[in-house]
């Protein structure tokens, strides 16, 4: 799972299959993203993501069936093409009743000091849109 998450986000920032997740790319609106805090968004996704979302952001987390609402698949083209990462960053940080999503989504406030961290969180996101998820 995790050399899975190190390929997805080194796949989606370097545009090659099967790359480790040796830096970034950030986009011109994010901040740097320091390899502290890929690794500190690495956890968090760990802790706090992936029981709803799945290991690849697909929705299907174990904690996803207990929730009455499927959580958001993170690979769905047409989802990718519409959000923007400012929303995404928003409903981590704030949660999804904020930007009038399921209240189960909770936010993060503590990341609201950390916007490295969320960025990298962002980035991973993308990636999974860009990556299918293993077999």
């Amino acid at each position: 799972m995790l050399a899975q998450w190190k390929r997805t986000i080194g796949a989606a920032c370097l545009g090659l299959a099967g790359v480790v997740w040796l830096g970034g790319c950030p986009s011109a609106r994010s901040p740097a993203i320091s390899p502290e805090a890929r690794a500190r968004a690495e956890s968090v996704w760990r802790e706090r993501c992936i029981s709803c979302h799945g290991a690849f952001g697909r929705g299907d987390g174990l904690g996803s069936r207990f929730l009455g609402v499927a959580p958001r698949d993170f690979g769905h083209p047409g989802w990718q093409a519409t959000v923007t990462d400012d929303r995404i960053a928003r409903v981590i940080v704030d949660g999804g009743a904020v930007v009038g999503l399921s209240p189960l989504m909770p936010g993060n406030a503590d990341l609201q000091s950390e916007p490295e961290v969320v960025a990298a969180l962002v980035e991973a996101i993308r990636a999974m849109g860009r990556e299918p998820a293993p077999r």
